[in-house]
């Protein structure tokens, strides 16, 4: 029987790792933003190829074109989930507002999950059908939280357009030496994995004790019961062997 005590351990850890940034010291740089940006032409379905610091695969940024910018839906798997052979997604939400109609390329990001406030993102390079280069900035006193990320219509991108890009992103001063290789082998989609977690499943988590964003039914609902009842082994205070009689 799995440890489902230490995965919640590990959903309260993943906070911390939902959006990947490194931290630098100093505020936030004007960036170089990609020239006649042509904002229908963005959205749709990217992958990312590579993002700096983080402990993902599988990530996907799905951009959604409305009057005031962008809704940004970002699909990820966790390595660390791997260990409790937990098949899941994780989706996180947020805003990429456009503030200025003469620059579309520079836009305000508003993340879900990020409670330190809105970022700048600038959309640095692209071609539209085959890659393109975004680069995040948060300001917070005498720090700045970056985050530089290339993006790909289809899960690869060749080895050459790589190159130039992270060419043209150290002229830019922003370090390359802190993006990850994401892995897409194996990936799933919200709905076909066992779990569908998100930002508001991890806050049902903390506030209920029970773990939403489990699919169908079967033997996927006692799972979800199995997991639900350790939740409140774990959270119980000093009545751990009265729960477990009455629960197992």
């Amino acid at each position: 029987m799995r440890t489902f005590g230490s995965i919640v351990v590990v959903l309260v850890g993943l906070v911390g790792l939902v959006a990947p940034h490194s931290m630098e010291f100093g505020s936030c740089r004007a960036i170089r933003s990609f020239t006649d940006f042509e904002p229908k032409k963005f959205e749709g379905l990217w992958h990312v190829i590579e993002i700096t610091s983080t402990s993902s695969r599988c990530m996907t940024m799905n951009f959604t074109l409305t009057d005031s910018g962008f809704m940004v839906t970002e699909v990820r798997q966790f390595f660390l989930f791997n260990k409790f052979n937990l098949d899941h997604t994780f989706t996180n939400r947020g805003f990429f507002f456009m503030t200025d109609s003469s620059n579309p390329a520079k836009m305000v990001a508003n993340w879900n999950s990020n409670f330190l406030g809105n970022a700048d993102v600038t959309v640095v390079d692209t071609d539209y059908t085959q890659f393109a280069v975004l680069y995040e900035c948060q300001s917070l006193t005498f720090l700045r939280r970056t985050s530089a990320v290339i993006l790909s219509r289809t899960n690869n991108l060749d080895g050459a357009t790589v190159e130039r890009v992270k060419n043209d992103l150290q002229e830019l001063d922003i370090n390359v030496a802190k993006l990850d290789t994401i892995e897409h082998e194996n990936c799933k989609q919200p709905g076909e994995a066992d779990f569908d977690l998100s930002e508001d499943s991890l806050t049902n988590l903390f506030t209920t004790g029970k773990l939403g964003g489990s699919n169908s039914q079967s033997n996927k609902d006692s799972t979800t019961t199995n997991i639900q009842t350790d939740v409140e082994v774990v959270t119980a205070d000093n009545k751990d062997n009265e729960i477990l009689n009455a629960r197992r």
